[in-house]
């Protein structure tokens, strides 16, 4: 055998190894690297040859970026690497967290680190082993429950891990009917003054109204004030 050139590196064979990380795999076009999550998985390519590889994502997970002889390649999916020699490729990946927003109230849900503002932007992914507090926000008369990977009703109270992908559910749902009460006059001719244990809108001499037991409802004339 005879070669000639000033390069030695284009004699010898060319080696790309893909090590991808969990999550993700990596195939290149040629047919070569068919490479599952967590592998390592090398193939021998002739000196020179430029080589396509893509990363895609499992269910459940994000692709972040290629490492080795592809960072330059960043965040796309896609790759083009020319062999030469002894080459590894990377790619790393994120656990995707995906909130619902359900019930019969206006609510909403955002995260700690910024990505998740639902019911606008309800999926993100996040870096594994990260932590992500979700905070919910309503109403004052209206409540939260979780689901899903967390649990309870405190609006502050749902923080996940993110070592696999994860899903969040908020319902939000009414706390109730105001409750009205009644407070008598201290004289005769003192009017009747009626409290409510939460904001109320809209009142008329229709819809609150005095009715002694087994009697008629009692005219009267209604004034409004703010607690």
């Amino acid at each position: 055998d005879r070669y000639a050139g000033t390069n030695l590196q284009k004699a010898i064979i060319s080696e790309l190894i893909a090590q991808p990380g969990a999550g993700v795999s990596i195939t290149d076009s040629t047919g070569k690297i068919d490479c599952a999550a967590t592998a390592t998985c090398p193939a021998l390519y002739n000196p020179n040859d430029v080589v396509t590889l893509t990363a895609t994502p499992d269910t459940g997970y994000s692709f972040v970026s290629w490492g080795g002889a592809c960072a330059a390649a960043g965040t796309d999916p896609t790759c083009n690497v020319t062999t030469l020699g002894a080459k590894t490729v990377t790619a790393t990946f994120s656990y995707t967290l995906k909130v619902k927003v359900t019930g019969n109230v206006p609510g909403n849900v955002a995260s700690g680190p910024a990505g998740i503002d639902c019911p606008s932007d309800c999926t993100s992914a996040f870096a594994p082993g990260s932590t992500v507090p979700l905070t919910a926000t309503m109403d004052q008369w209206a409540g939260v429950t979780w689901s899903g990977d967390c649990a309870g009703t405190d609006p502050n109270g749902c923080t996940v891990t993110m070592d696999q992908p994860r899903s969040v559910t908020a319902t939000f749902t009414d706390l109730g009917p105001a409750t009205a009460h009644l407070n008598p006059p201290d004289r005769r001719t003192d009017p009747l003054r009626v409290t409510f244990n939460e904001p109320v809108h809209r009142l008329t001499t229709s819809n609150i109204v005095l009715r002694p037991k087994h009697g008629r409802v009692v005219a009267a004339r209604l004034r409004c004030f703010n607690g």
